[in-house]
């Protein structure tokens, strides 16, 4: 399934003016290339100028099938809303910076009558459903600073059209689905099913659970965990892994308040997939 959206804000005059009685000795052009400008617009196109005041962020569009072998076709309308804030956050390191936190929601539409819908037609099985909105709370971001988490200066993505520039970025929306189980590598790519195989760096186990328990004395605590996961087809696709279940253990003790010490073994039954 693919979504095409559109934001339905205006676009954002990234450069500051003002008549000059209005301005203090201060004011300035925000520069994209200083790390603080970066963070300022950023947060800026995100919540507008004002901090730890609500906004408002609103988006239509259309959602379309995708089905290996058939042309795509419209399935619904979709409309939503995003009301976030900016608020304003500091770190000894990093220095000061802000962090979006926001709430939204969005209905799927008739694309003819443009009415909410509530039922839908599966066109393929012809079965009736209930069609679930989207109410997503709460849509928070972590904080954003000058200096990122890996040390690095803050950068942002401009595009100038015109008098104008846009921040730019990337929603991928082909993704491994673990609802329907299968997705596509690219767009217009083969559909895969990747459940119950080994794939990349691990299998993708269509089961897999663990249990632990834990006894307390005094100030030392003895606990075991067991976890089962379920088989697999290998790379090679001749060789099949059963389920398999293993066991850890472990000791503790508490030295002091704020200090302990834990030794354990995992899988002490030394079992192989």
């Amino acid at each position: 399934m693919r979504t095409y959206l559109r934001t339905g804000l205006a676009p954002l005059a990234l450069t500051l003016t003002f008549a000059a009685a209005c301005l203090p000795a201060s004011a300035r052009t925000l520069d994209p290339a200083v790390p603080a400008d970066a963070l300022e617009l950023n947060k800026r196109v995100g919540c507008g100028e004002a901090d730890g005041k609500p906004a408002v962020y609103y988006w239509s569009g259309k959602i379309y099938s995708r089905v290996d072998g058939e042309p795509d076709r419209v399935l619904f309308h979709g409309e939503g809303m995003n009301i976030r804030q900016c608020v304003a956050v500091s770190d000894p390191q990093r220095g000061k910076g802000y962090r979006h936190v926001s709430r939204e929601v969005m209905f799927f539409t008739d694309p003819v009558t443009g009415k909410i819908i509530r039922e839908w037609k599966n066109p393929w099985t012809g079965e009736t459903v209930p069609v679930m909105q989207i109410n997503n709370d709460p849509v928070n971001a972590r904080p954003s600073f000058p200096t990122t988490a890996d040390g690095k200066p803050m950068t942002i993505d401009l595009q100038t059209v015109g008098d104008y520039s846009q921040l730019r970025f990337e929603a991928p929306l082909f993704y491994k689905n673990p609802l329907a189980g299968e997705y596509q590598d690219f767009i217009g790519g083969p559909f895969n099913q990747n459940v119950g195989r080994y794939v990349g760096a691990g299998p993708i186990f269509r089961i897999q659970h663990a249990a632990s328990a834990a006894w307390t004395l005094g100030d030392w605590t003895i606990g075991g965990v067991a976890r089962y996961k379920s088989g697999y087809t290998d790379q090679g696709p001749v060789n099949k892994v059963a389920s398999y279940q293993t066991t850890d253990a472990y000791v503790a003790w508490t030295a002091m308040k704020g200090l302990s010490l834990t030794f354990g073994i995992n899988n002490i039954a030394d079992t192989d997939p």
